[in-house]
């Protein structure tokens, strides 16, 4: 990682003074974030995050513990606190400012796990919205029976496997975040089994009935 960095250094010398390419190269990051931060926002704006953010009342939530908070602006503010670090990370090192130089590095190595997260987290937000909209049906004859409680299951098991996926991302006590996983996981399956269950107890009870009549057993 030093020689990398080293040899971008000396690759973008503006002149003989350290201090003002340091100083270059830190304002020309800054404007480099806020540039990628407004691309990033408008990404947003395009697939109406915000609004699948209000569908599935997380807005609402936030907004309960602080209503300053906006999440695409957040997220926005962590990739442009990124590619900020990733610059000053620079400027240390033209400085020889070593231990500073370090410091940011081991931040930065860390960054990939939040950055992940984030991407997580935004195609949670589209998984949860979706499965807001599904009904399961089950036709029987000339009735179609819905299972609005297999959706329910499926919302809630997105939200909690979410949680858990972006808590192991970030290295937050992963030994326990992986059994409980496991533990989830089997949860999930046995309430989607016993869903189908139920939901198909009286369409085969039928089909059991019409055999016996057929076969007259």
């Amino acid at each position: 990682m030093n020689d990398f960095c080293t040899n971008i250094i000396n690759n973008l010398s503006f002149t003989q003074s350290p201090w003002i390419n340091a100083l270059s190269l830190f304002l020309v990051g800054f404007l480099l974030s806020i540039w990628i931060k407004s691309i990033f926002l408008s990404f947003l704006k395009k697939i109406q995050f915000n609004t699948a953010l209000e569908r599935i009342g997380f807005n609402e939530f936030v907004h309960n513990i602080d209503q300053k908070i906006q999440i695409e602006k957040f997220i926005g503010f962590l990739i442009q606190f990124f590619l900020i670090l990733v610059f000053l990370m620079f400027s240390f090192e033209i400085l020889q400012l070593h231990t500073s130089f370090n410091l940011l590095d081991k931040i930065i190595s860390y960054y990939p796990n939040i950055l992940i997260s984030i991407i997580i987290f935004i195609i949670a937000i589209y998984a949860i919205d979706f499965s807001q909209k599904i009904v399961i049906g089950t036709k029987t004859s000339k009735k179609i029976t819905y299972s609005r409680s297999f959706a329910k299951i499926i919302d809630l098991s997105i939200r909690v496997l979410t949680i858990l996926a972006i808590l192991y991302q970030l290295q937050i006590i992963p030994q326990l975040i992986i059994i409980i996983f496991i533990g989830i996981v089997l949860t999930i399956s046995l309430s989607v089994g016993t869903s189908f269950g139920l939901a198909a107890k009286k369409p085969m009870a039928r089909i059991v009935k019409k055999l016996g009549s057929i076969f007259k057993f």
